[in-house]
């Protein structure tokens, strides 16, 4: 018998490929994880930055006179890309009464923006400036 004997024994090798391979599991789920998150996270900043620059878009084109009180879908999202997956829908309310919906978007992701719009008044003598809150809400996703 040898008392003094060097080197790992069959179950101890076993185990450390165990928990060597657990390790390894566990940080390749870690990596999907991460890369899922960016993937959302560059989708939540395009949207945010689609949305800025269609609430800017508005801000210049509707500051003429005074619209209708009205809700809209952008169909003239971005002609350059027609597989976009973004969706735009303007809300717009007046100050006193603002009535901000979630309802046709609720299922999916969503971004939004407000920004209270002073429209003139041409109707009135002197022109007067009119506030409005314009909500521009983008969003994407598939609808549960």
């Amino acid at each position: 018998m040898l008392r003094n004997e060097k080197g790992l024994t069959l179950l101890e090798v076993l185990a450390a490929s165990v928990i060597l391979s657990l390790v390894v599991l566990m940080f390749l789920n870690i990596s999907s994880f991460s890369l899922m998150s960016n993937k959302n996270d560059e989708l939540r900043v395009n949207a945010l930055r689609l949305a800025e620059q269609k609430l800017n878009e508005y801000r210049s084109t509707y500051a003429a006179a005074v619209p209708v009180l009205q809700n809209w879908v952008d169909i003239n999202l971005n002609p350059l890309d027609p597989a976009s997956p973004y969706s735009v829908y303007v809300q717009q309310s007046g100050v006193q009464n603002q009535t901000f919906s979630t309802a046709a978007f609720a299922t999916r992701k969503f971004v939004s923006l407000q920004s209270i719009v002073l429209f003139k008044d041409t109707s009135t003598v002197p022109a007067t400036l009119v506030p409005r809150v314009m909500t521009v809400t983008v969003y994407w996703g598939v609808a549960n």
